[in-house]
């Protein structure tokens, strides 16, 4: 069974503000991609202090490259979330850190009562925000995600997972899906692994190296395989995040293609 309604998009996560929207536009649909999520961030195209008019401005700009803006990175004030709702985009995509110094249940608390203060911005404007997996001293795995929403009583929350912080965390991709199935709005479609960075002289040091959707710790097959058996429509998301920075636009590229024959044949 193959998924319906599917949007290929691309964050571009290193193409800051020296590089136009126009300039954006042509290099994402250029790469064969069909969606954009667009960053609304100081140093970027779109600066938070300019979202209420200059994302339907980028928004009519994109368009032109065949581009629809399926979502954002940005902080969800109010004046990002007016942006969004004219320019009719649906989704905010956010992650959200733990204070190790006051642990776990102190910060999810504290998480808690600024998602409160939003959840009526949302629902005024109709956006939602969607909140992604991310490994380390974060919000990182699908439970974490799923528990963290449940406590709202609101379509305003979604969850957005990442099949690299997943696969990182040592979820099963079909468990992890599972998890957050009922709250998902979009797949972050990425690859890493652990690699060590030092001799075995001391203790290990260990980093995450982002690399090409065959050759990481998640298997895009099995994720490629639950969605299809599902029909999930919707965004899936590559990201501009490569540990190779030299080779960034051309991993994104053999990312897309391989997704595309997971998804399609």
């Amino acid at each position: 069974m193959q998924p319906s309604k599917i949007t290929f998009s691309a964050f571009m996560k290193n193409c800051r503000k020296e590089t136009s929207i126009s300039e954006l536009g042509k290099l994402v649909s250029g790469l064969g991609f069909n969606g954009i999520e667009l960053a609304v961030r100081p140093g970027y195209q779109v600066e938070p202090e300019a979202a209420e008019k200059g994302i339907p401005n980028a928004v009519k700009q994109l368009k032109e490259y065949g581009l629809e803006v399926v979502s954002l990175a940005a902080t969800p004030t109010e004046a990002v979330l007016a942006g969004c709702q004219a320019a009719g985009i649906p989704i905010i995509r956010v992650l959200k850190g733990i204070d190790l110094k006051v642990g776990y249940d102190a910060s999810i608390e504290q998480l808690k009562k600024e998602m409160e203060e939003l959840i009526p911005l949302c629902e005024k404007y109709k956006v939602a925000i969607g909140l992604q997996n991310s490994c380390g001293a974060m919000i990182s795995n699908s439970m974490e995600i799923r528990n963290f929403i449940q406590s709202f009583n609101t379509d305003a929350i979604g969850a957005v997972w990442d099949s690299a912080h997943s696969a990182l965390c040592g979820e099963e991709p079909e468990q992890g899906l599972s998890i957050i199935w009922q709250h998902l709005k979009m797949i972050n479609l990425k690859n890493a692994y652990y690699r060590r960075t030092n001799g075995f002289e001391s203790a290990p040091i260990w980093e995450k190296y982002f690399t090409t959707g065959d050759n990481g710790l998640s298997d895009w097959s099995r994720i490629a395989a639950y969605l299809n058996e599902r029909s999930f429509s919707g965004s899936i998301c590559f990201a501009h995040e490569y540990t190779d920075q030299e080779q960034l636009l051309k991993h994104l590229k053999y990312d897309l293609d391989y997704a595309r024959k997971l998804f399609i044949s």
